[in-house]
């Protein structure tokens, strides 16, 4: 088609600002996303703001503390690896994440927390048994100089799953501290 230069300014210019505001669309979408995992992650670390202040609260002072249904770097948690920031909220605990599966671009499992002066001596992450399509579980062991201590979130779809994961959990503690005196 032939144009004078007068309408083809004109068409240009339609053209850009159509371009434009594509772009601007886009990036707009892009920091409601953002603004949107933000969001959650303001709420995930409230929660454990709230967990450590009741932990705190107590009466009886915890050398080892256990998580369970722990992200570590999903999108839902904001790219955030919870066990390590509820740790340094402690006041620099150690930790062992126990990863049950691949979630949201991270994963998801339970952990186990400790106070920086105690001496862990070995870890293991102990896969459980499994049903159908339920989510895999696991169970984070740390053994420390004086006593041995697990973390597990068991299956909840029948008891004779949870069975199951038990008798792995007694098999796994026989095996490999059936002759030691640690609680």
């Amino acid at each position: 088609r032939v144009m004078g230069i007068s309408q083809f300014i004109d068409e240009w210019l339609k053209w850009r600002r159509l371009c434009v505001s594509r772009e601007l669309q886009f990036n707009l979408d892009k920091m409601k996303k953002k603004l949107h995992l933000l969001d959650g992650l303001a709420v995930i670390l409230l929660d454990i703001d709230k967990a450590i202040k009741i932990i705190r609260e107590t009466e009886l002072e915890a050398d080892v503390i256990g998580l369970n249904e722990i992200d570590s770097c999903t999108t839902r948690s904001g790219k955030v690896q919870q066990t390590a920031v509820f740790a340094d909220k402690m006041g620099s605990w150690k930790f062992n994440f126990s990863k049950a599966m691949n979630h949201a671009g991270g994963s998801y499992g339970v952990a186990a927390t400790w106070r920086p002066d105690i001496k862990a001596v070995r870890m293991h992450d102990v896969k459980l048994p499994q049903s159908g399509g339920n989510e895999p579980r696991t169970m984070a062991v740390v053994e420390f100089e004086n006593f041995i201590f697990a973390t597990c979130h068991l299956d909840h779809s029948t008891s004779t799953v949870q069975m199951a994961q038990v008798a792995a959990l007694n098999s796994f503690f026989d095996t490999n501290y059936g002759l030691t005196r640690k609680p």
